[in-house]
């Protein structure tokens, strides 16, 4: 029952964000999702560290993401179709603009992908390993009461950076994946 409404609700995203075809990327989603989560649920028990919580492991999620949308990407448009997405729109322009815009958003697109993996490494990275830092100071400081309420705020934490990863994993794969029409 928990996992069907785990799915149901990343099926739903899915659909929201990417559209048409969308569930062939529920699967990935999901376990993408799943990983995270439990990555970060994992420091709540005390001794444990959370795997997110070293750079090592979002950094490997950011480029598995990375790869696998410019592969979907290249997969559904083909390279040449692809490639046209770091362009821009090219119809109904004047020739000295198609001639321009490849010259100047083409290094921008590059870069700007590029980002995308160090944008999802610091935000999951940064975020659970200072949620873990601030659990361990109050419960050097005082041990019991007030701690379980950074606890409760690491919880919180976990699911927000969770259901981000995973939503702007979706918008990457609904852009690659986007047709012109």
């Amino acid at each position: 029952m928990l996992f069907r409404s785990i799915h149901g609700f990343i099926y739903g995203l899915a659909a929201e964000i990417i559209g048409h075809h969308s569930a062939k990327f529920v699967p990935y989603l999901t376990a993408l999702g799943l990983f995270i989560l439990t990555c970060n649920l994992i420091g709540l028990v005390p001794g444990l560290e959370s795997p997110t919580g070293v750079p090592v492991v979002p950094l490997g999620c950011a480029l598995l993401t990375w790869f696998y949308y410019h592969y979907a990407g290249v997969r559904a448009n083909g390279v040449a179709g692809y490639l046209k997405h770091f362009i821009g729109p090219q119809e109904g322009m004047p020739l000295a603009v198609r001639i321009m815009l490849p010259v100047l958003l083409f290094p921008i697109e590059i870069f700007s992908h590029l980002a995308r993996v160090l944008s999802l490494t610091v935000r999951l990275f940064a975020n659970m390993f200072a949620g873990e830092m601030v659990t361990l100071v109050f419960f050097s400081l005082i041990p019991l009461g007030l701690p379980v309420l950074f606890e409760g705020l690491h919880i919180g934490v976990s699911f927000i950076q969770t259901y981000i990863f995973v939503l702007l994993a979706a918008v990457y794969l609904g852009e690659a994946v986007a047709h012109e029409h």
